[in-house]
């Protein structure tokens, strides 16, 4: 998990603009790998020395409710477990190949962000939770223009490290000796 979080952290790091915002705080619970995993980092050390980082912890006993500062994470827990077979407690549902989960989960994340109504009170209204996050609507038009109709290709796409290994089905599956199947319009440019 340590190694995992590290690699999450590098992959933030590339995109947080340590100019456009000033000050950043990052919530977690209170488990001991978070701590360390950021101190592996010199960046990460270096703008907590500076104040421009902040890790704050979180008791995960605590009520799960709105005033949690971790509510976002665990309500998207939820929705993972609610609408993901693999992702529901003490059930025999699970990902049979790894690569393939990861594509699941991204085209989730893509649903629930872009195309799933905001339904959290007191705001009932008819927007997405890009929309309730700021995120304005002609981007998310933009972004979703084409993506049932269109063939993505991978050199034309701005994808991170972790979303190109997905993309190439790069995670391995434990007990599987074969390497997945990635058709070759997918490496197409």
């Amino acid at each position: 998990m340590s190694a995992a979080f590290r690699e999450l952290m590098k992959g933030f790091l590339r995109y947080w603009d340590q100019e456009a915002m000033e000050g950043l705080q990052l919530w977690t619970d209170e488990h001991p790998v978070y701590p360390q995993a950021i101190a592996s980092l010199p960046s990460l050390r270096l703008a907590m020395a500076e104040g421009r980082f902040e890790h704050r912890t979180h008791p995960s006993q605590a009520p799960r409710g709105l005033l949690n500062p971790l509510f976002s994470v665990n309500y998207y827990d939820r929705e993972l477990r609610k609408d993901l077979a693999a992702f529901h407690r003490e059930s025999t549902c699970f990902t049979r190949n790894v690569a393939n989960g990861l594509m699941r989960i991204r085209l989730y994340q893509i649903y629930h962000n872009y195309q799933k109504r905001y339904r959290m009170r007191p705001l009932w209204l008819p927007f997405t939770h890009a929309q309730a996050a700021g995120v304005p609507v002609f981007k998310i038009r933009d972004g979703i223009k084409g993506y049932y109709t269109d063939r993505p290709f991978l050199s034309k796409l701005s994808l991170n490290d972790e979303e190109i290994k997905v993309w190439l089905k790069a995670h391995h599956t434990p007990l599987k000796h074969e390497k997945d199947y990635v058709p070759k319009y997918a490496l197409a440019s």
